[in-house]
């Protein structure tokens, strides 16, 4: 019996994945809450709760909480440039998909880095 529940889940995530490569994860998510199937992750998990927009205001509010600690730690810096930067973008919707995972196809907003610079006198 555990082997069998092991399978099923490789299954399901596998199937999972296919259908985010080739729907969007938008489409898998919705039918996956349709019959019944637990969130895989966080992103999902949110989505279902909040729908695209509230998805889409949860990452405006994190990244809005993220700045204010951002601009505190700052004010401790010396004089000079200051670049704020990540290590990738965010699909909120795009194409039907979102966050960036590695079964997302890769496109220029999960390539190109988002930065913002600040020169601090």
């Amino acid at each position: 019996m555990k082997y069998w529940i092991g399978f099923k889940l490789k299954i399901k995530k596998h199937l999972s994945r296919l259908s985010n490569r080739v729907l969007g994860n938008a489409f898998t998510w919705k039918m996956s809450q349709f019959y019944g199937i637990e969130s895989m992750n966080y992103e999902e998990a949110i989505w279902r709760e909040k729908g695209k927009q509230g998805f889409i205001r949860s990452y405006e509010e994190n990244l809005k909480i993220v700045m204010t600690y951002t601009k505190q730690l700052i004010v401790h810096l010396p004089p000079g440039r200051v670049v704020i930067t990540a290590d990738h973008g965010e699909l909120l919707g795009e194409g039907n998909f979102f966050g960036h995972s590695k079964h997302i196809p890769r496109c220029s907003i999960i390539l190109d880095v988002p930065w913002l610079e600040i020169k601090r006198q």
